[in-house]
């Protein structure tokens, strides 16, 4: 057989290893041969590689990279890492062995021979290919405005972790709609769970490729005299991320823990009781009204969502509509409604529809900045804020609550943190307003509409008994007496009223 039908035989095969040694000259291990396959032949349309540090995982991309490029024609490849300087770790992998191999050098498409052409070339940051295939690198540093304006059939993401997520939202992932088979492969080190790579890990659709310290000490890649001095130098924490390739445990000032998210989706409770909701309503352009739907067990304090319906902002009304025909389709006897800002006109019309006897439902307020509840609370929390998520934060750690499963509504529960002021009252963060925090800053809708859900310490619903106004208790049930608050208005004078 032929040099040439044994090249033929390999890629047919899939030998990546034969080929890798063919061409560069290097003998892979198993890990690292997966590895240089999952680019080359990118059978996965979305991949996230989470490695240990200093595996080698940049030097074996490069060659799945350049063996990409020999089997592919008319095809554009997007190199991206947090910045100029990481670029050029992957890019001067590749530089490299097309400078070393000549017939690596034949793939470039110039008119020159010469090692200095060669050279020149492979510095840039955009370098040709015969068959017209094209490889660039780009930075993401920034707001990520380098990544305007270019596609990709294959794009590769190093350092994944460092990568703001905003950026990889709104710039990255928009490179990958010209081609419906564009495939997208992440590399990086577990850092933190406030991003990206986090949401990938934990998704079932996607591709996972894990490699920890045991796989390198098994590939002999590492001694383990060298393992025991990283333990003893760094803490466990440190050593999770780095060489056991674990996204790390939650931090101290994490709201709701992964675990305790994991447990409620995974609990096979079924609830009797009465059906419940809570609206978070758009603010803004980027933000979602959501309806989150469940059932509240009264004897044991217990809930379970149902269904997690959404829309883009819209009009008040509109909005009305949709509760109102949501309330009276499943049954809701109680919805908490945040009725601050846009919010507020939402909460008055659906209690003009209770007076009016179109809906048939308790409706409660919930407002964020408002003061705690009782004087106990008052003490121990900043504002209403506070109080409602930590009531949210009490369920899930007695395993008092079920979920369904809705990726959005995770990523924002691991998200959410709390902090203490200098006045030692607890205060509420949503995700990316810390200093520290790298998760995107944005209105946690999903998770605020379970936790309005949960929450019945608002101001408790106006009841209409024979034309007078009455306030409901907070705790009773409906069928409970109703007190007296204040004389009594006329029932055509609630149309427009608020009880904020």
């Amino acid at each position: 057989m032929t040099d040439q039908e044994l090249l033929i035989q390999w890629w047919k095969n899939k030998e990546v290893k034969k080929l890798c040694k063919a061409f560069f000259n290097i003998n892979l291990t198993s890990k690292q041969e997966n590895l240089v396959s999952l680019i080359a032949y990118s059978e996965h349309k979305r991949a996230t590689i989470c490695c240990m540090t200093r595996y080698g995982k940049s030097f074996c991309v490069s060659m799945g990279i350049i063996l990409w490029l020999i089997r592919n024609h008319d095809k554009k490849i997007v190199l991206i890492a947090p910045t100029h300087e990481k670029t050029m770790i992957i890019r001067n992998y590749i530089a490299g062995f097309l400078t070393w191999n000549p017939v690596l050098a034949e793939l470039l498409d110039i008119d020159k021979k010469g090692i200095e052409r060669i050279r020149k070339e492979v510095s840039k940051n955009r370098m040709t290919f015969k068959r017209n295939n094209e490889l660039r690198t780009l930075t993401a540093e920034g707001q990520g405005q380098a990544l305007m304006g270019w596609g990709s059939d294959l794009c590769l993401v190093d350092e994944i972790c460092d990568i703001d997520y905003e950026v990889y939202r709104s710039k990255i992932t928009r490179m990958l709609g010209d081609n419906p088979e564009s495939v997208y492969i992440e590399i990086g080190n577990p850092n933190h769970r406030d991003g990206q790579m986090w949401q990938h890990w934990t998704n079932p659709n996607w591709h996972h490729v894990h490699i920890d310290y045991t796989i390198a000490l098994s590939e002999k890649r590492i001694s383990q005299d060298f393992i025991d001095e990283q333990k003893s130098i760094l803490t466990d924490r440190e050593f999770g991320i780095l060489y056991r390739a674990e996204f790390p445990e939650e931090s101290e000032d994490q709201l709701i823990h992964w675990s305790w998210i994991q447990e409620a989706i995974k609990s096979e409770k079924k609830l009797i009781g009465e059906v419940v909701a809570g609206a978070d309503i758009a603010e803004k352009g980027n933000d979602t009204t959501v309806l989150t739907i469940g059932i509240k067990d009264k004897l044991t304090g217990e809930y379970e969502t149902t269904k997690i319906m959404h829309w883009d902002q819209a009009e008040t009304m509109t909005t009305v509509g949709r509760i109102a025909e949501a309330i009276k389709e499943m049954g809701i006897k109680r919805i908490t409604v945040d009725s601050s800002g846009i919010g507020a006109g939402v909460y008055s019309r659906l209690q003009e529809l209770r007076s009016e006897k179109v809906i048939n439902c308790i409706v409660k307020d919930y407002r964020g900045g408002k003061s705690p509840s009782n004087k106990a609370s008052q003490a121990r929390y900043l504002n209403q804020k506070a109080e409602a998520y930590f009531n949210l934060r009490e369920l899930f750690e007695k395993k008092k609550i079920k979920l369904i499963k809705d990726n959005k509504l995770v990523d924002e529960l691991t998200k959410m943190k709390w902090e203490l002021t200098s006045s030692m009252k607890i205060k509420i963060l949503d995700p990316g307003t810390s200093a520290e925090d790298t998760a995107e800053e944005k209105s946690p809708d999903y998770s605020d509409s379970l936790c309005y859900m949960c929450w019945e310490g608002g101001t408790p619903s106006m009841v209409i008994m024979g034309g007078e106004m009455f306030w409901k208790k907070p705790d009773a049930s409906d069928a409970a007496d109703v007190v007296s608050q204040s004389k009594m208005v006329s029932s055509g004078s609630l149309a427009g009223s608020s009880l904020n």
